[in-house]
């Protein structure tokens, strides 16, 4: 049976805006609320049958518009959250002199087999996270399936789908620098007699 999965990042955060290391606390903006209302519209042309959600609190309130168009319930997932970052981070803005050392080191050593700054999510730990998220959704019963997600995350999934379980630290750097992620933009992925297939990658459109 093929499947369709069509996953969609969260709209503007207030961690977003306002540059600030939140974690999962993070809600919409007035601007992300928008773009939950113009991504949900996509849905009255795009047919599914199912709704996955990051327990994020973001991610849950860019699925509400989704599931008040679409008249389908909001199924949490705990594999789809945001990558944890560590815990010293929360609260520092992004340009807090030692949240940017932290986190160029993090990210240049992300592939590093065994490397952990402290209670961070490794490489190690999101590969593992994301094989399981592909795993899930590929079980899930549903044959077209719309998943709402986080940026750093949506990567990783890409790597899963694209390269597999020997999806390496590198693969994921690569991803990370070169993809980009938009706030509610939609990646279109399906699954049929040869695999996975990437067909689109954070279409933005409704967003103008």
């Amino acid at each position: 049976m093929a499947k369709h999965l069509y996953f969609v990042r969260h709209g503007e955060s207030t961690s977003n805006k306002e540059r600030v290391f939140i974690g999962s606390g993070a809600t919409l903006t007035e601007e992300g609320k928008r773009q939950a209302e113009l991504v949900a519209e996509r849905f009255t042309r795009i047919p599914i049958d199912a709704l996955v959600s990051s327990s994020f609190i973001r991610a849950r309130e860019t699925a509400e518009p989704i599931a008040k168009i679409t008249g389908l319930p909001i199924e949490e997932s705990d594999l789809l959250i945001e990558r944890r970052l560590p815990s010293i981070q929360r609260g520092k803005s992004h340009d807090d002199p030692e949240a940017k050392n932290l986190i160029t080191l993090l990210i240049n050593n992300f592939g590093t087999e065994g490397f952990r700054h402290s209670d961070e999510e490794n490489f190690d730990d999101i590969k593992k996270r994301a094989l399981a998220a592909i795993s899930f959704l590929e079980n899930h019963p549903a044959e077209r399936l719309c998943v709402v997600s986080h940026g750093i995350f949506l990567r990783a999934l890409f790597c899963g789908f694209v390269f597999g379980p020997t999806f390496t630290g590198h693969d994921f750097r690569q991803a990370f620098r070169a993809m980009s992620t938009s706030n509610t933009g939609i990646s279109y992925i399906t699954i049929g007699d040869y695999g996975w297939t990437v067909s689109s990658w954070n279409d933005s459109n409704h967003l103008g």
